[in-house]
C-alpha cells in the first residue's frame, strides 16, 4: 500500500498545497518553517485524527477553527480517497472507492483498515519523527502490541479483560461474601413468602374489576348510538357541500376552456403561411423599417457630400488655370532677362579679351599709360562678365522654380472622391440588406409594409393579448380550484349518489359539538375501560398460585448454582489468560530482535549484528568485534547508532504488525545525525525493503547520495 498524492485544504498555516508521491522513496525537501514537519503530521491526521484536545489545538490555523485535506492511497489493484475534516470539536472522516465512487469502511479507522495498526503503534513504527524522534514509547508500545498480537484486536487490552473477569468475578459474590448477583438470590428466596401473599389479595381486586367493565360497557353502547346518529346528518351536510363545490369547479373548467377556443379562434383567423405575428416579430419590423429609414438619410447625406466636393473642385480647378496663366506670364518675362543679360555677359567676355591683347601690346611697345588704362577697363569687363552671368545663374534658379510650381499640385480631391464613393456603396449595401431583411418579415406574414398595415397587426397581437390574459386567468381560477379539490379530497366523504336529507336550518356547528361531546364521552369511557383492563393484565401477569411461588423458589435455587458454576469458570479464565499474555510477550521479543538486528547489521556495515529487545521495548547491542563481545546497554550507543537502532527496531516492528504488508514510512528530518556512510546503508535499506519511503529533509544530502548510488527516487521541492 503506498500513498499516490495528498491534498491539504487547510492545516496548520498551510492551504491549497497538492503533493504527489511515488510508491519508492520520496525526498520531500525544504528550508526550516517550510512546511515538511506539517505535511507528516497531515498524513497522520488523515490516517487517525488529532490526539486529543492539545494536538487539535496545536494544528488548527489561527484565521479558521478548521482543518481538512484528503489523501488518495494504492492498496493492490485498489485506489482509495480518504477525506477528513475537523470543525471545532467535531471530526469527520469518509473513505471513497474511486473505482465506483462509493463511500466504503464507515465508522472504522483508515489507519487500522489500511495500515493494519492503531495510532499508538504507527507512531511507534512507521513515523519516525525529528532528530531523536525514533525512539519509542516502551510502556505504551508494548501494551498495544500486547493486544493486537494477542487478540488479533489493537482495541482489545489483555489487562482490561484480565480486570473485566476479576470484576465479573466481584459481581458474582463479593470477596467478603456479602454482595453479588449471588448474595442478591439468597435474599430474593426470602422475599417469595411475602409474593404469595399478595397473590390472593390480587385475586380479590381482579374480580372487582370484571364487574365495573360490564357497567363500563353498557353505557359506551348507549353513547356510540347518540354519536352515530349525528355522524350521519353531519356527513350528509359535508356530502352536500362538496357535491357544490364540485359544480363549482366544473364551471370554472368550462370558463377555461371557452376562454382557450377564443383565443385559438382569432389566432386560427388571423395565421397566415402556417404564422401568427408577436410582440416580437412587430418589433423585427419597426427596427427593420427604421433602419432603412436611417440608411436612406446617411445616403442623401453622402450625396450631399459628394455634390458639394465636385463643386469645390470646379472651383479649385478654375483656380489652377488662372495661376498656371500667371505662371506662363513670369517665365516669359524671367526668360527675356535671362537671354539680355547673357548677351551682356558675351560682350563683356569678348571686350575683356580684346582690352587684355591691347593691353600687352601697349605694355610691349613702350606705352604704359595707355596699357593701364586698358587694364583698368579689362578689369571693368571682367566684373561686368562676372555680374551678367551670375544674374543669368539666378534668373535660371527662378525658371525652374516657376516650372516645378506650374507642375506640382496635389489638392487630394482624387483621395477624398474615393472616401465618399466608398461611404455611399455602404451605405446602399447596408440598405440593400436591411430591406431584404424588412421584406422577408414581412413575407411570412404575407403583408406588404406600411403604416396601415402596422395598425391592423397591432390590433390583431393586442387582442391577443387580452384573449391569452383571460384564459390565463380563468386558467389559474380552475388551477387553484382544482388544486383545492385535491386537498380536500383525501377528506371528503365518498358520494354513493344516495339522496340526500339535510335541513334547511341545519346547524352544523351545533351538531358538530353535540358529536364531539359524544365522542369525548366514548373516549374518556374507553380510557376508563382500558385503565381497567390494563390493571386486569397486570394483575393476571402478575397474580401468584402458591403452587408457582415453590416453583419460583426451585428455579431461584437453581440459578443460584449456576452462577457458583460461572464464578469457578471466571476463575479459572483468568488464571489461564494472565499465564497466556506472558508466553506470547515472551515468544514476540526473539522475533523482534532478529529482525532488528539484520537491519542493524545492514546499516552499520556489520559492525553491530546483535539486538536484544525486552518486553518494553529497551536495548541491548553487542558488537561485532571487541573483548568478549560484552553485552551493553543503549546508553553506551552513539548518538547515531542509537538512531538507526529504533529505526530498524521499528522497521521490523511494523513487518511483524502489518504481517509483511509493505506500508508507507515517513521519516522528518530523523537522518540528521548520521554520516553520509551510515546514510548512505539507510537509503539503502529503506529502497530494498520495496515499500513507500517518504523522507522529509532541510538538506539536499538525501539526494546527492541516492543519485550518487544510482538508487531511484521522486525528488520534491518545497520552496
Amino acid at each position: 500500500m503506498y500513498i499516490e498524492s495528498l491534498q491539504i485544504t487547510s492545516f496548520a498555516g498551510i492551504s491549497g498545497y497538492e503533493l504527489s508521491l511515488s510508491d519508492g522513496v520520496n525526498i520531500v525537501r525544504g528550508n526550516n518553517e517550510a512546511g515538511k514537519s506539517t505535511v507528516a503530521e497531515f498524513i497522520r491526521y488523515v490516517f487517525y485524527g488529532f490526539n486529543g484536545k492539545g494536538d487539535r489545538e496545536r494544528y488548527i490555523g489561527f484565521s479558521s477553527n478548521a482543518v481538512a485535506g484528503s489523501i488518495v492511497i494504492c492498496d493492490g489493484d485498489k485506489r482509495y480517497r480518504i477525506e477528513r475534516k475537523t470543525v471545532g470539536t467535531k471530526d469527520s472522516v469518509s473513505v471513497y472507492d474511486l473505482e465506483n465512487g462509493s463511500t466504503c469502511y464507515e465508522g472504522k479507522v483508515p489507519g487500522e483498515v489500511f495500515l493494519g495498526m492503531p495510532s499508538g503503534l504507527f507512531a511507534s513504527t512507521a513515523f519516525v519523527g525529528q532528530t531523536g524522534g525514533s525512539r519509542i514509547n516502551g510502556k505504551d508500545a508494548s501494551e498495544l502490541l500486547d493486544n493486537l498480537l494477542f487478540a488479533a484486536d489493537e482495541g482489545v487490552n489483555v489487562k482490561k479483560a484480565l480486570k473485566r473477569l476479576d470484576d465479573e468475578r466481584v459481581a458474582l459474590l463479593y470477596k467478603n461474601k456479602k454482595g453479588g448477583k449471588i448474595f442478591e438470590l439468597e435474599n430474593k428466596l426470602s422475599q417469595l413468602d411475602t409474593r404469595a401473599e399478595k397473590a390472593r389479595n390480587d385475586g380479590k381486586e381482579l374480580l372487582s374489576i370484571e364487574n365495573k367493565l360490564k357497567d363500563t360497557d353498557a353505557t359506551l353502547e348507549s353513547d356510540r348510538v347518540i354519536r352515530d346518529k349525528f355522524a350521519s346528518s353531519i356527513d350528509d351536510y359535508k356530502l352536500a357541500k362538496s357535491r357544490e363545490s364540485k359544480e363549482r369547479l366544473r364551471q370554472l373548467e368550462e370558463n377555461y376552456q371557452n376562454a382557450t377556443d377564443a383565443l385559438l379562434a382569432h389566432k386560427t383567423a388571423h395565421t397566415r403561411k402556417n404564422f401568427f405575428p408577436d410582440a416580437s416579430y412587430l418589433q423585427s419590423l419597426r427596427d427593420c423599417a427604421s433602419e432603412v429609414a436611417k440608411c436612406d438619410e446617411r445616403i442623401d447625406g453622402v450625396e450631399r457630400r459628394l455634390e458639394n466636393l465636385n463643386r469645390e473642385m470646379e472651383i479649385d480647378r478654375l483656380a489652377r488655370e488662372k495661376a498656371l496663366r500667371e505662371n506662363n506670364e513670369k517665365k516669359k518675362k524671367v526668360g527675356t532677362k535671362r537671354g539680355v543679360m547673357a548677351a551682356l555677359g558675351v560682350v563683356s567676355l569678348i571686350m575683356l579679351i580684346l582690352c587684355a591683347a591691347l593691353c600687352a601690346w601697349m605694355f610691349i611697345s613702350g606705352s604704359k599709360g595707355a596699357g593701364i588704362a586698358l587694364a583698368v577697363v579689362a578689369i571693368a569687363g571682367l566684373a561686368g562678365m562676372i555680374g551678367s552671368f551670375s544674374l543669368v545663374k539666378k534668373l535660371s534658379d527662378t525658371m525652374k522654380d516657376l516650372e516645378t510650381e506650374a507642375l506640382v499640385h496635389d489638392d487630394g480631391y482624387e483621395a477624398k472622391l474615393d472616401i465618399i464613393r466608398g461611404d455611399l456603396e455602404e451605405h446602399k449595401g447596408e440598405r440593400a440588406r436591411y430591406s431584404k431583411a424588412l421584406n422577408d418579415l414581412c413575407a411570412r406574414w404575407d403583408i406588404k409594409y406600411s403604416r396601415a398595415v402596422l395598425g391592423e397587426m397591432v390590433e390583431v397581437i393586442n387582442t391577443a393579448n387580452k384573449l391569452e390574459t383571460e384564459a390565463e386567468h380563468a386558467r389559474i381560477a380552475y388551477v387553484q380550484m382544482k388544486s383545492e379539490a385535491e386537498e380536500r379530497r383525501p377528506y371528503e366523504p365518498i358520494d354513493d349518489g344516495r339522496e340526500l336529507n339535510v335541513p334547511d336550518n341545519f346547524d352544523y356547528r351545533d351538531a358538530d359539538r353535540k358529536f364531539k361531546l359524544a365522542e369525548e364521552s366514548i373516549r374518556l369511557k374507553e380510557g376508563i375501560k382500558h385503565n381497567l383492563e390494563v390493571r386486569r393484565a397486570e394483575l393476571s401477569v402478575t397474580s401468584e398460585h402458591p403452587y408457582d411461588v415453590d416453583e419460583l423458589i426451585k428455579s431461584t435455587q437453581a440459578e443460584k448454582a449456576a452462577l457458583g458454576e460461572r464464578l469457578d469458570a471466571f476463575s479459572l479464565a483468568y488464571s489461564m489468560i494472565e499465564t497466556a499474555s506472558d508466553n506470547m510477550r515472551r515468544s514476540v521479543s526473539p522475533r523482534l530482535s532478529r529482525g532488528a538486528s539484520e537491519k542493524m547489521a545492514s546499516l552499520t556495515g556489520g559492525k553491530y549484528d546483535e539486538i536484544g529487545v525486552d518486553g518494553e521495548f529497551s536495548l541491548t547491542f553487542r558488537p561485532i568485534s571487541g573483548e568478549g563481545r560484552v553485552t551493553k546497554g543503549e546508553s553506551f550507543m552513539s548518538a547515531g547508532t542509537s538512531d538507526i537502532t529504533y529505526v530498524s527496531l521499528r522497521l521490523s516492528l511494523s513487518e511483524l504488525i502489518s504481517g509483511g504488508k509493505l506500508i508507507p514510512t515517513v521519516f522528518d528530518e530523523s537522518f540528521s545525525r548520521l554520516d553520509d556512510t551510515r546514510l548512505t546503508n539507510m537509503l539503502k535499506l529503506l529502497s530494498a525493503e520495496k515499500g513507500q519511503v517518504i523522507v522529509l529533509t532541510s538538506n539536499g544530502r538525501e539526494v546527492e547520495l541516492l543519485n550518487k548510488e544510482g538508487i531511484s527516487h521522486n525528488y520534491i521541492n518545497l520552496e
